[in-house]
């Protein structure tokens, strides 16, 4: 990559913090001891030029002046982290920041692809289900130019769910269907609370939307309002573990998003047809 900006640099390391902080109270956090392998080149090729051991999670933040160690370059040098640490049956996620590219593999089944240059990304896995025991960890990483960042954690819990909110919509084929893929608004409020999470996303073409987050479990209120639909309101008990939340079956109409259905939004819908208000139809 081009050389990073320092401040770039550290708000995207504060927006990890913030990330992680609220997790950190009730999720277990784990580290590992880790043996890892640096080489010269972006590639993992040939000779290590430096090797060493130690635990705790993955997090270095060389900056773009110093490399891991001065028998590796500070630019253009690649790495490899190997563990075998014990976790316990439930479900996971692995976190990371990283300047430039990364590659994860869990029992060599590769989970998390980002090996291109970039500036600094945070990314994560899909919520995994892994059974008890001891599970091998690799993580290959490679520096281009500039700010050399990387940083891994994983989470877990018997807390908290991750909802995958399933959308419901009229007139639709059966998915897998691009007509199912079409914006969400959604709204989780715990009854007992009045803090509200709010996203904005995309469905697939399953209607489905994983929200990327977790949630406590316990009851809440969702609301959601697809881009052209009438919002649906509901209580729901969100249990642990991947849950399946649908929707309700929100109802079609809603032209100019103000969730209601009026005159002005069948003007805009006619005019989308190539109609106008007042418009006569053709005499047979």
């Amino acid at each position: 990559m081009v050389r990073s900006v320092p401040l770039i640099l550290t708000l995207i390391v504060a927006m990890l913090a913030l990330t992680v902080t609220p997790l950190q109270a009730v999720s277990d956090i784990q580290s590992a001891s880790w043996y890892v392998e640096y080489w010269n080149n972006m590639d993992l090729a040939g000779e290590q030029v430096y090797t060493e051991s130690f635990v705790g999670p993955i997090s270095f933040f060389w900056g773009s002046a110093d490399g891991p160690h001065p028998s590796v370059h500070p630019d253009q040098f690649s790495a490899r982290f190997t563990a075998r640490p014990w976790l316990d049956a439930g479900y996971y996620r692995f976190e990371l920041v990283h300047d430039d590219g990364v590659r994860l593999y869990l029992d060599d089944t590769l989970m998390l692809d980002r090996w291109r240059q970039a500036s600094v990304e945070v990314n994560s896995t899909e919520v995994l289900e892994i059974a008890a025991g001891e599970h091998d960890i690799r993580l290959e990483y490679f520096e281009g130019w500039g700010s050399a960042v990387v940083s891994m954690i994983w989470l877990s819990t018997n807390q908290w769910a991750w909802p995958q909110v399933h959308a419901e919509m009229q007139g639709r084929p059966s998915p897998p269907d691009d007509s199912w893929i079409t914006p969400i608004e959604l709204q989780f409020t715990p009854l007992d609370d009045d803090y509200t999470r709010a996203w904005r996303m995309t469905t697939d073409s399953y209607g489905i939307t994983p929200l990327g987050v977790i949630l406590r479990s316990g009851d809440y209120r969702l609301w959601a309002k697809g881009a052209h639909t009438l919002a649906t309101a509901q209580t729901l008990t969100v249990d642990v573990g991947i849950i399946s939340v649908p929707t309700g079956l929100p109802l079609e109409g809603d032209a100019n998003g103000d969730n209601t259905i009026n005159i002005t939004d069948f003007s805009i819908l006619a005019a989308g047809f190539g109609k106008m208000q007042n418009e006569r139809g053709r005499r047979v």
